[in-house]
């Protein structure tokens, strides 16, 4: 998702006084540590989960009924985002998730959509992972 980055990536892209500037002005938000939110408006549910991901180390997925429900299963809603994470990664900055640790996170995580090549779903922002509906689990 565009509008939400890890304070790495956002200081990358636009440099750190803008990056500060910005938050202390009120111009974008900081929802939590290390995480940056492009503008001053409410957070929408998919920016939530985008934050979520954002505030977890490299290679957390969404994962149990949040997943699910963003894959297009109806009746499953989590009452709080359900994260998972490789395991001996720190717990996320955010406040309110359900956090789960995996040993085999990344090639769990990895499947062929379709006929086409291999995706790493974690790297899709919610909305374009509930597009994704018909997928097959990678084979191995």
């Amino acid at each position: 998702m565009d509008d939400v980055l890890r304070m790495s990536e956002a200081v990358a892209r636009f440099g750190l006084g803008k990056v500060r500037n910005d938050v202390d002005r009120g111009l974008w938000q900081k929802p939590c540590r290390g995480v940056v939110l492009l503008h001053n408006g409410p957070i929408t549910p998919d920016q939530h989960l985008a934050v979520a991901l954002a505030s977890a180390a490299p290679g957390a997925a969404l994962g149990g009924l949040t997943a699910l429900g963003l894959d297009g299963f109806d009746g499953f809603e989590a009452e709080r985002p359900q994260i998972v994470l490789p395991s001996g990664a720190r717990r996320p900055s955010l406040p309110g998730l359900e956090v789960r640790w995996s040993t085999d996170l990344v090639r769990a995580n990895e499947i062929v959509i379709s006929d086409g090549p291999r995706t790493d779903l974690s790297a899709l922002t919610p909305s374009e992972q509930r597009k994704r509906r018909k997928f097959r689990p990678r084979a191995g």
